[in-house]
């Protein structure tokens, strides 16, 4: 990783170190990081009336052209926000500006995000994930609210050669709870798509371009481990269709199978499988749910069992708690989903960290689980190249 890179993170961690990085720092980085403040998020909470910052805040937004503007939270170092504790802690998102003539509204929003972040489940969390966590060091941001929609690219783990985007915007305004996806794979080399799927009444298929070439820019800017890592970009276009990145995070570590997999009827390929088991298989419980908390139910009457969760698509949507902490979880499978979004983000990493396997798109997976009789508390075998994945019982 980039030197510079790094003591950002550090400073100020994994959310916004970046960008401060990159928009300060390299060049045209104003060009690809929206405007945004900083500050550390105790000293704030402590403080009564910030009347410059207030105007920096309004000053923001209105250079970018909107009237809103979120507040961000994010822990220095590395372990920490950049490759785990994803959606640990929550945003304030969509602030009107014209609360910024109280001169003291920042710091209201600081002592709300400072209650969060002592919370003994954001410190248990932490601990879990390996992370020395002090909330003292926790350091905020304020940035303008961009425009719907917003957008999610993924670099395939193991198939260096693909892309994976997603653009999502709420069906029936910001906090209505469901989203409606477009999904789009591109060859990471020379950014021809290789399947796109569009629906131009809601996103103008350029859109897809502009986020493209976010990640390309980011490539040529050279500050990522890019042959060891696979990075997740979210961004988001302004009012004239323009791109903007408002979040890096080291996804997995990049691995490539030296096997390639065919075992007949009950292999299936999908370009949102992920993982590299063994070539011998991953042998795991099958557990069958229909809601995130099975999941932790299960790890508590199963101490330490590795599992393979094949959770029902709709319970995927709603947000995810700080609760949903899966420690063994080894296999996700979800039917239907967009790629690698908020919603899937945290439990896809812990599957690739113990050599698991993910499936976003769990039709073909589910067909084969259901045509097995598999039931809760059956035992398989998995296997994985990361472009196909089967599954057998012991």
């Amino acid at each position: 990783m980039n030197k510079g890179l790094r003591s950002s993170i550090d400073e100020w961690g994994g959310k916004h170190g970046p960008l401060l990085y990159i928009r300060e720092q390299l060049p045209d980085g104003e060009t690809l990081v929206p405007p945004f403040e900083l500050a550390n998020l105790s000293e704030l909470a402590s403080k009564r009336d910030v009347p410059d910052l207030c105007r920096r805040i309004r000053a923001a937004c209105l250079d970018m052209g909107v009237t809103e503007f979120i507040a961000r939270t994010s822990y220095p170092g590395i372990p920490g926000d950049w490759d785990k504790m994803v959606d640990v802690i929550e945003s304030i998102a969509r602030i009107p500006i014209h609360l910024l003539d109280g001169s003291n509204f920042p710091t209201g929003i600081a002592r709300s995000l400072f209650e969060q972040c002592k919370d003994p489940r954001v410190i248990s969390y932490a601990e879990g994930e390996g992370i020395d966590y002090d909330p003292s060091k926790v350091t905020i941001s304020f940035t303008p609210q961009l425009p719907l929609p917003h957008s999610t690219i993924t670099d395939h783990p193991n198939r260096p050669e693909l892309l994976m985007m997603d653009l999502s915007q709420p069906i029936g305004g910001s906090g209505a709870g469901r989203s409606l996806h477009n999904m789009s794979e591109s060859d990471a080399v020379n950014f021809e798509y290789g399947s796109r799927v569009t629906i131009p009444t809601l996103f103008d298929p350029h859109l897809f371009d502009a986020a493209y070439g976010t990640r390309l820019r980011l490539r040529e800017l050279g500050i990522l481990d890019e042959d060891d890592m696979a990075y997740q970009l979210e961004g988001a276009f302004d009012l004239s269709k323009r791109h903007w990145l408002v979040q890096i995070r080291a996804f997995s570590e990049r691995r490539e199978a030296d096997f390639s997999l065919d075992k007949g009827d009950r292999t299936f390929g999908r370009q949102r499988l992920m993982g590299v088991t063994p070539k011998e298989g991953l042998e795991l419980t099958y557990l069958k749910g229909r809601e995130r908390k099975e999941a932790m139910k299960f790890e508590k009457t199963h101490p330490g069992e590795a599992y393979l969760f094949d959770l029902n698509r709709d319970a995927s949507t709603p947000r995810l708690a700080i609760t949903d902490d899966p420690m063994h979880m080894a296999g996700y499978a979800v039917q239907s989903k967009p790629y690698i979004s908020h919603q899937a983000t945290r439990f896809a990493q812990r599957c690739l960290r113990a050599g698991g396997i993910v499936n976003l798109h769990a039709g073909s997976s589910s067909l084969v689980y259901r045509r097995m009789g598999l039931e809760t508390g059956d035992r398989i075998r998995v296997f994985s190249d990361g472009n196909k994945q089967h599954v057998e019982r012991v």
